[in-house]
């Protein structure tokens, strides 16, 4: 049960939905919380199926299919992480760009760039190493289940306030 925490605890921690909701701050302000709570549980679902995927098969595609060390791949999210920070704090160029909340593609616009990720598909293949694919999966759900859940609370929050 331990290690089901750990895992749970990890993909909740590196979806942060306080950090999200600043990234999603355009939609947050344009959109009306049934639509909004639409778009997430879309974007949820998409990112779920990714990480499923990686969780089963996670070292077969970085092994055989891209014929990539997973550490490798760990310290190119790193580093690509990395890049993005030295950019923001010295302020060359826009940090991101920010989301059309009237897009056709906002669901995979979310989904991609903002749940899915380096850290997020480590953690998804770490969860299915660790646990097996039935208890890994339902980590990997219950995370993503309490990120953007609290990330719809945000929403309503924010509209009260």
């Amino acid at each position: 049960m331990e290690l089901f925490t750990q895992s749970l605890l990890l993909i909740f921690v590196l979806l942060n939905p306080f950090i999200m909701s600043v990234y999603l701050l355009s939609l947050i302000k344009g959109v009306e919380i049934g639509q909004f709570s639409r778009i997430m549980f879309r974007a949820g679902l998409i990112s779920f199926i990714v990480f499923f995927l990686f969780a089963w098969v996670g070292e077969v595609i970085f092994d055989e299919i891209l014929q990539v060390r997973f550490l490798a791949f760990m310290i190119f999210g790193g580093i690509t992480f990395l890049i993005i920070g030295v950019r923001l704090i010295l302020g060359i160029g826009p940090p991101m760009s920010t989301i059309n909340p009237q897009s056709r593609e906002i669901t995979g616009a979310i989904a991609m760039p903002f749940i899915v990720g380096p850290g997020t598909i480590s953690a998804s293949v770490i969860a299915g190493t660790r646990l097996g694919l039935l208890q890994s999966s339902l980590a990997i759900a219950l995370g993503l289940l309490l990120a953007l859940g609290s990330i719809i609370v945000f929403k309503k929050v924010h509209d009260y306030v």
